[in-house]
């Protein structure tokens, strides 16, 4: 028992090595892991035997004898990411197969096809082309518990389609929600720890996630966040989402944040006039307090490239 817990530590050595320099020959993994010639010899052996490597090519040095170069096996597992965001009021399915250093080797894009039958269809002959994929993750506007949609923007999606989508193709499948998928991938990229999102789409109603010390905040039932729920007074099914009422939602849902979780940063994903909203901002704000109490506001017109890095990362440490 010792021998093999012992032994899988040293091969995930190895992988972490092999992972950062893409290759390596058995003398240059004994130098780096510390680990022994005759260890590495038979742990290289394994790596093999489960295709985790890749005989490289053979090296001519000036002296001594050939050594042979071994390299990291990018593909024997992969990730299928799945994403939708809203754009000049169209809604965009993006498809994006992934290998273990996070690149993207396939890339699909539709246009207004959000269905049980198109995700099925469109998974369906991903797997055929990249049988190595083991696990898929969707970012959504919705929240999913124990295989079923609490709550999902689109129509097109019964409730129990993350139940159904599992028992049909028998892997691993993650829901995450759209706003902390985003948030989660704009702060591990910029390695900021305490922060707040806001998404304000033009056409559904709004979200929020909050990030602290790496980790997304996600609640009882993962509806923290679940903003369109504030006692504001708005009925969402008749929100006008004019800029006017949009400023205004989101100058309150601020001040909120700013009061009851005091975050370094609020990032807000919507198309608006950054300079505008904070100079209303810093009218609202009549104390040093919470004048001491204003983040940073940052703005962005989309969140599909931070919803993109945040499953990529959350794929590779299912996957890696």
């Amino acid at each position: 028992m010792k021998e093999n817990i012992i032994k899988k530590i040293n091969l995930e050595k190895l992988k972490s090595i092999f992972r950062e320099r893409r290759t390596a020959t058995k003398s240059e993994l004994a130098s780096i892991s510390g680990l022994s010639v005759v260890t590495v010899n038979s742990l290289v052996k394994t790596l093999l035997a489960d295709n985790e490597i890749l005989e490289d090519k053979t090296i001519h040095p000036d002296l001594g004898r050939p050594a042979t170069s071994y390299r990291f096996n990018e593909t024997v597992r992969l990730a299928l990411i799945i994403y939708m965001y809203e754009e000049k009021k169209q809604d965009i399915v993006c498809y994006s197969v992934c290998n273990l250093y996070g690149e993207t080797i396939k890339a699909v894009k539709e246009i207004n096809k959000i269905s049980a039958a198109c995700f099925e269809k469109n998974i369906q002959k991903l797997l055929t082309q990249y049988p190595n994929i083991k696990v898929i993750i969707f970012s959504i506007p919705g929240e999913e518990y124990n295989g079923k949609f609490l709550i999902c923007d689109y129509s097109g999606l019964d409730t129990n389609f993350p139940a159904a989508l599992r028992k049909k193709f028998g892997l691993d499948i993650y829901f995450e929600n759209d706003i902390n998928s985003a948030l989660y991938g704009y702060c591990s990229r910029l390695s900021i720890s305490n922060c707040v999102g806001i998404y304000m789409p033009s056409k559904y109603p709004p979200g929020s996630a909050i990030f602290f010390k790496g980790e997304i905040i996600k609640g009882k039932n993962n509806l923290a966040g679940e903003i369109k729920y504030l006692p504001c007074g708005i009925n969402w099914d008749e929100f006008s989402y004019s800029k006017e009422e949009m400023e205004k939602f989101l100058l309150n849902t601020i001040k909120i944040y700013m009061c009851v979780y005091n975050p370094e940063q609020i990032v807000i994903y919507a198309n608006i006039n950054n300079t505008e909203l904070q100079n209303k901002l810093n009218k609202l704000l009549k104390s040093n307090n919470e004048k001491l109490m204003l983040p940073g506001i940052i703005i962005k017109n989309n969140l599909k490239d931070d919803v993109s890095s945040g499953l990529i990362i959350n794929a590779l440490k299912k996957i890696i």
